[in-house]
């Protein structure tokens, strides 16, 4: 009798470790989702003892919701009576977790508890969409250097005729007087018609738009072509420096948004390692979250106008942080917002390559990551991390 108390005692000892071992959080419930038994993943994700925590619905300790989350794959575990597999992201937590549920029966067939599980797919989620934007932005790349080689041409064209339309327009070049006066031209009457006709307003709107539409193709080519850059030793908080300065001085950045006025806290590790980098392009990145930080900033008038930049070390990477207190990205947003061409801004607004040209050099480029995080009241962060070596 007490060698097979001794065994189940054993038995149950050892279940315990297994159950623990996990480093998924791994629950035990019963068909109302509160927790019977939970491993140590699951408390050190609460932060709160083993006591804390029984007894209590999942969905008010992981969500802090009154209801069952949508989409829980318990529901479905209850009613098909098999498991389930769902990816869920978890806002509380700002990560994403593949989850489980498993029926336990009883003797009788019904549903004693159901096993949770869920595993924190986070990283593996990031890897898979920054695979995917690298594929579409080769994809995207080779079809922009050859669109923008077609619409360079006839813009040439524009921009060159307008001008030559000028040219030959101006009552004070002899060449011009010589012909116009063999045609019984006055050149200064066709100039007063012109002003008169507003005809002077729509070249200069020819003029602009072709300008404007060049701008974007220049856009285009430089997120396409493949630039060699001089790898080089740079301290970081200097190109962070240099780029703030550069940032202030622009003249968009000074009339529409007001960036004097703007309080910017830089907080630098001043120990920090120097990296090997293309400085020029590690300031286009930096100077486009700024940008876009400073812009979001203007939507929200009623917040404060406070940007961060942060610089550290973490083991062998350097970590830049550019947060803004404005409009906070959903989920789906902040899934696009490395892609070509999506902007959040109004047409005309922007045409969405800043961010894509800076995944393309941090990740492409330099082998480091960029990634985004975007929570209610507390605006966005943009995250770089470079290797040191």
């Amino acid at each position: 009798m007490y060698q097979i108390e001794n065994e189940l005692r054993q038995g149950k000892e050892q279940w315990e470790r297994t159950f623990d071992s996990f480093t998924d959080i791994v629950t035990l419930q019963n068909t109302d989702f509160c927790l019977l038994k939970v491993n140590k993943a699951a408390c050190a994700t609460l932060d709160l003892p083993y006591e804390e925590i029984i007894g209590h619905h999942c969905y008010e300790l992981f969500h802090g919701t009154d209801e069952p989350c949508l989409g829980c794959p318990l529901f479905e575990t209850q009613e098909s009576f098999t498991p389930c597999s769902k990816e869920i992201v978890h806002e509380k937590l700002g990560k994403t977790f593949l989850v489980s549920a498993a029926p336990v029966f009883d003797k009788l067939g019904k549903i004693e508890y159901i096993a949770h599980v869920a595993k924190d797919i986070t990283q593996w989620k990031q890897m898979e969409e920054h695979l995917f934007i690298s594929e579409k932005m080769t994809s995207i790349a080779g079809l922009a250097a050859g669109v923008a080689h077609e619409i360079n041409t006839p813009l040439s064209g524009i921009l060159q005729s307008g001008q030559l339309i000028r040219m030959r327009l101006d009552p004070a070049a002899p060449v011009n007087q010589e012909i116009a006066a063999k045609h019984n031209i006055n050149l200064s009457s066709v100039q007063a018609y012109f002003k008169e006709q507003e005809l002077d307003y729509f070249m200069d709107g020819i003029t602009s738009s072709a300008v404007k539409a060049a701008e974007i193709i220049k856009g285009l080519l430089e997120f396409s072509r493949p630039h060699a850059g001089d790898f080089s030793t740079h301290n970081l908080n200097n190109l962070i420096q240099n780029t703030l300065l550069l940032a202030k001085s622009d003249y968009d950045l000074r009339k529409r948004y007001d960036i004097v006025n703007i309080t910017i806290n830089e907080e630098y590790e001043e120990n920090l390692s120097d990296i090997t980098c293309v400085g020029s392009e590690i300031e286009q990145v930096i100077l486009n979250l700024v940008r876009n930080g400073v812009q979001a900033m203007a939507e929200n008038i009623n917040e404060e106008h406070c940007m961060h930049l942060r610089t550290f070390k973490t083991g062998n990477i350097a970590r830049i942080e550019v947060e803004d207190p404005g409009p906070r990205m959903d989920i789906k947003t902040q899934k696009q917002v490395f892609n070509p061409f999506f902007t959040t801004k109004e047409v005309g607004g922007g045409t969405g390559l800043g961010l894509s040209v800076s995944y393309a050099i941090i990740c492409e480029k330099h082998h480091g990551t960029i990634r985004v995080k975007s929570k209610p009241g507390k605006g966005t962060k943009f995250i770089i991390e470079l290797p040191l070596t």
